[in-house]
């Protein structure tokens, strides 16, 4: 079965932030993948397994309104800094030493930075990564959220992609990780090689399908692999620009509240994706998603190198209920050494940075 890819969470108290673990919901997630049957399989299981969970046909009739989307969110990069990837030669074992490109992934030697195996880059001092023993995929990079709310009914995160998002890895782009009135979910983005982009939208603890409704072309799935989920899973084709992605409390349902998903373009339309049903803790009390959950981004395919998983600079903004923007936001990473996580407080954006040969030069901590 599918193997879990422990996450880090910042639980946000009144004696700050305490750094705990905890698992991403339960299972890996899956990406589109047509196989021979026209249904596809989870292909993020460590083990090469495949799990219970399925998930949508990559054919015509999942396609979406969304196809325009790319196209739509691109003029909204102009503060986000976009750029077009990485040179080829950023990815030489010797980049952050002899190469004076200014892309993502590469840093340049300095007189001011003397350690050894370190080098300069954006007036800091930065450590190049080294391949590590062991597990060579899984989470990398992990941002939690202080809204200053301790209970909330929506949260909206736009991301801006800087980079192409992966055409070789399976890449999940995890907007907001924690519960619902203590049930577990989690939503997002998706990319992965000949299958394009998608969006999840995943409640476990369950496999009742009767919890789920679906926009247009959106698919529902329950599984039981790591634990029992039902799972909402819409093709949606997104590229270098910024997207917002918003879950919002609906109406109830007896002692249950609907919890709807949006996504769209940044300042653009946006597409529902569809809606599952949250139980509450509390009879005739609203369900409410906790504050503190985080962002996070992972590679869940089998990589033989760090060095392998796809180069990715994004940026993440957060906000709550009405447009209250996050107070504070905390980094923290895993083992994999190759990612980078910083604030540029001019323009109020978090950036994620990863994959390839990514020096770390900001240590874990409160960004702001």
């Amino acid at each position: 079965m599918g193997s879990r890819s422990t996450r880090s969470l910042l639980v946000f108290g009144a004696l700050g932030a305490t750094l705990v673990f905890a698992c991403g919901g339960g299972d890996e997630p899956a990406p589109l993948e047509a196989t021979s049957s026209g249904s596809t399989s989870d292909s993020g299981s460590s083990s090469g397994t495949t799990g219970d969970d399925s998930t949508i046909e990559d054919d015509a009739s999942s396609s979406t309104s969304a196809d325009s989307a790319t196209d739509s969110s691109s003029t909204a990069l102009k503060d986000a800094g976009a750029d077009s990837g990485i040179p080829v030669n950023c990815n030489q074992a010797t980049a952050c030493t002899t190469n004076a490109s200014t892309c993502g992934a590469c840093c340049v030697a300095s007189a001011s930075c003397t350690t050894a195996g370190t080098c300069s880059k954006s007036g800091k001092c930065c450590t190049e990564p080294k391949e590590p023993a062991g597990q060579k995929f899984g989470g990398m990079t992990y941002v939690n959220w202080d809204f200053g709310i301790p209970k909330l009914t929506s949260v909206k995160h736009t991301m801006c992609f800087l980079s192409p998002p992966s055409t070789t890895s399976g890449m999940y782009y995890q907007t907001y990780d924690f519960a619902i009135d203590g049930t577990g979910t989690y939503h997002g983005m998706q990319a992965a090689k000949g299958i394009g982009q998608q969006v999840i939208f995943s409640r476990f603890g369950t496999v009742d399908l009767s919890n789920v409704r679906l926009g247009t072309g959106a698919a529902q799935y329950p599984g039981t692999n790591e634990g029992p989920y039902v799972r909402i899973l819409m093709k949606y084709p997104f590229g270098i620009g910024c997207y917002t992605v918003r879950v919002s409390r609906a109406e109830a349902s007896g002692e249950a509240d609907w919890f709807d998903m949006y996504v769209g373009p940044e300042g653009g339309t946006e597409t529902f994706v569809g809606g599952i049903k949250f139980p509450r803790a509390t009879a005739g009390v609203g369900a409410t998603i906790l504050n503190g959950g985080g962002s996070w981004v992972e590679d869940y395919s089998t990589e033989s190198s760090i060095f392998n998983i796809p180069y990715t600079h994004i940026t993440l903004k957060a906000s709550a209920e009405a447009n209250t923007k996050a107070i504070h936001a905390n980094s923290n990473y895993s083992a994999l050494p190759n990612s980078d996580i910083y604030y540029e407080a001019a323009k109020q954006l978090v950036h994620m940075e990863l994959g390839y040969r990514t020096p770390r030069c900001t240590p874990a901590g409160q960004l702001f």
